[in-house]
């Protein structure tokens, strides 16, 4: 009976302390933030990470008295994750609604990509127009939010892969007409892929920037740090420390 008494004890104990909440339940004391690799924003699948997003993680950590903690995982996964409140922190989020159910973000846009089309450099393939993709197979990463309405038409054919990276290869190889990404991060990939030179953008490309954002979990106790962090994140813009950091990546 006290063997199954301390069971029950060690059982409920267990399952009631997350990670990242002190043994007495008196809060958070880590953030666990969840990074893909998409450089110069996050760089990296293992330790040390590197980039943008990273910096400014490190220095939201600090201000606020918590160890960081960084996992990585493929984009649609770390969603997936963070829905379900698995992680606490994400960044380099477009906004949308359907991510606007489970991701709390943090309303002061920390950077910007603007979102192109890349064919192979002699390739005969005419991107001039939005109507020129119903004629092709676009590589895209998936669950990524380009723009309307290419997220959502049906009629384009589109081959998905989990990350930017895998794209290059597979439109030098002609698995694809053309590859949609956002810029500067493809640029990047296809330099220290070196295969500069061998792409270019088609003369389509949506108007406008896509801003990014960091996020937290609706189901993460980092909930209740929403508005320090908000202070901070609106600091580091306005102080420059953020443009600081993206030009250590240039």
């Amino acid at each position: 009976m006290v063997v199954r008494q301390v069971f029950v004890i060690f059982t409920l104990f267990f399952f009631t302390v997350s990670p990242g909440q002190s043994e007495e339940g008196d809060g958070i004391k880590a953030i666990n933030f969840v990074a893909t690799n998409w450089p110069p924003f996050t760089i990296g699948e293992k330790e040390p990470f590197r980039g943008i997003d990273i910096d400014i993680a490190k220095v939201i950590a600090e201000k606020i008295g918590m160890k960081l903690n960084i996992k990585y995982c493929p984009f649609k996964r770390c969603l997936m994750d963070m829905e379900v409140g698995v992680y606490d922190l994400q960044s380099g989020i477009a906004f949308n609604e359907e991510r606007a159910k489970y991701l709390e973000y943090i309303q002061v846009p920390y950077g910007d990509v603007s979102v192109a089309f890349y064919v192979n450099k002699n390739s005969a393939v005419v991107l001039n127009s939005y109507e020129d993709l119903y004629h092709m197979t676009i590589g895209r990463v998936i669950a990524s939010y380009y723009f309307e309405p290419f997220n959502s038409d049906d009629k384009i054919k589109k081959q998905e892969v989990y990350k930017e990276s895998l794209l290059l290869p597979m439109l030098l190889n002609g698995r694809f007409d053309a590859m949609i990404g956002t810029s500067p991060n493809l640029e990047y990939e296809i330099l220290h892929a070196g295969l500069k030179g061998f792409f270019k953008k088609a003369p389509f490309h949506p108007e406008g920037k896509v801003l990014l954002y960091f996020a937290i979990s609706k189901k993460s106790p980092l909930m209740q740090f929403k508005t320090e962090i908000t202070a901070i994140l609106k600091e580091l813009v306005e102080s420059g420390q953020v443009q600081a950091f993206i030009s250590k990546y240039r």
